[in-house]
């Protein structure tokens, strides 16, 4: 009697749901993620140390740069989920899907993000020791490290990692301008406080993960996650930014052309529609020319290497 209670109140939430969370749960309850989750092995044995699972859509004038860049910080493979590219972007990914090193999905339809990152936790789990879920426009950084392995071997008995953004804004820019993103973009953010820098994004054990978010996870057994100094994570935003050891790159807006692109395309991920005005006006003022700033080169002495794969 107790279980058919439990299937109802569970039934009623999903039915009662609109929008991204309704389909997330229509998601996980048909793929059963929960309870499939819920019985992993502890730890296998992993072809991979660390793979990234991403959503595109119309990235090809970035995607290079970004797979190269994160293959030159010890990122071993990426699992790309398309979300309905009308671009090139796959005839741009076929040489890395060619060598492996790109497993590559087209996924169609709307709020298609925590489909996708579930998906690949029950594919890949055991394929992989640690798995990321970050955007196009989001770089992970080993801060005082040249690769990340060298860094998350620290964490290995925590479940997930919380990595704040560091946000970057346009440099000035109107046009897009030739060459990296990394070496185009230097201008970030410095207030410690400002609720985008606040954010994290994910690098998570997915044998361990229950729950996922575009931004955060649960665990199984009632474990946390943690930020680089081990303190629990509990939600998408952290007291304050901490970025010593690592951190998200995060190219937002980049140049005024970008981000009225970016705008027009609306997003792709937990929402799948183009966003209100008031978040627009948010954008405008608040990430595009930010108030408190410094110049940031941490990424210079990637940019050779980089323009080397890519040219």
């Amino acid at each position: 009697m107790m279980g058919n209670r439990k299937e109802t109140i569970l039934h009623k939430i999903k039915n009662n749901l609109t929008g991204p969370y309704k389909n997330y749960l229509k998601y996980v309850f048909a793929r059963g993620f929960l309870f499939r989750q819920m019985f992993n092995k502890k730890n296998s044995s992993c072809s991979d140390y660390l793979s990234i699972a991403i959503i595109i859509k119309n990235e090809a004038p970035y995607i290079r740069e970004w797979i190269e860049y994160h293959l030159l910080v010890g990122v071993d493979r990426f699992y790309v989920y398309d979300i309905e590219s009308t671009d090139n972007v796959l005839d741009i990914l076929q040489p890395y899907i060619d060598m492996g090193v790109v497993i590559y999905q087209y996924f169609p339809g709307k709020d298609r993000q925590v489909p996708a990152y579930c998906d690949a936790i029950l594919k890949y789990k055991y394929h992989t020791r640690w798995l990321a879920f970050v955007d196009a426009d989001e770089f992970i950084v080993p801060v005082q490290k040249y690769t990340l392995p060298e860094v998350l071997r620290d964490y290995e008995h925590y479940p997930g990692i919380g990595i704040n953004y560091a946000m970057y804004d346009s440099n000035g820019h109107i046009k897009k301008p030739n060459g990296l993103v990394i070496k185009n973009y230097t201008n970030r953010s410095t207030d410690p406080e400002y609720l985008s820098n606040r954010f994290i994004k994910s690098i998570v054990n997915p044998r361990e993960v229950i729950v996922v978010n575009a931004h955060w996870c649960l665990y199984r057994f009632f474990k946390w996650g943690v930020d680089e100094n081990g303190e629990n994570t509990k939600g998408a935003i952290t007291k304050k930014q901490s970025i010593k050891k690592l951190r998200i790159n995060h190219y937002y807006t980049k140049s005024k052309e970008e981000l009225l692109f970016k705008i027009n395309k609306g997003a792709i991920g937990t929402l799948g529609r183009k966003m209100p005005d008031k978040i627009l006006i948010d954008i405008e003022e608040e990430r595009y020319n930010f108030l408190i700033t410094r110049e940031d080169r941490i990424m210079d002495k990637y940019i050779d290497e980089v323009e080397e794969k890519i040219h």
